[in-house]
């Protein structure tokens, strides 16, 4: 059984130490994930701005402008809101599939080759 299941971890690309048995992610891995993740923080620190620029909207401009103009710099004001309103359906409508990859993925991969996450039996 260990031999099948080290067979398994080595085609998925992870190591395992020789005392303990246990799967480990390869270290440049593991170090580009903390970088990647790390990066906006620092980067924000630097001083680098991550969010949108949107004018505001001049009320008092709006008497004299023409019908194509008023539209343009109400799409100016509101940027910032489309940019947020299109991140959050894409993180909402991607997190149901990537809920549903993981189970399937748990299910294909458990040791036991049981349905343990549908099917708790004892």
């Amino acid at each position: 059984m260990i031999l099948s299941m080290d067979v398994e971890q080595m085609k998925m690309g992870l190591k395992t130490t020789s005392m303990t048995g246990k799967a480990r992610f390869p270290r440049p891995l593991v170090a580009a994930v903390i970088a990647i993740c790390a990066a906006p923080l620092f980067l924000n620190l630097l001083g680098v701005d991550f969010g949108s620029l949107s004018k505001p909207l001049d009320v008092t401009q709006i008497a004299r402008m023409e019908d194509h103009e008023i539209v343009e710099a109400t799409f100016q004001s509101l940027g910032g809101a489309f940019h947020h309103t299109i991140l959050e359906w894409s993180a909402l409508r991607s997190s149901p599939t990537s809920c549903h990859s993981s189970v399937w993925l748990w299910i294909i991969l458990s040791p036991t080759g049981k349905n343990t996450v549908l099917w708790c039996k004892s």
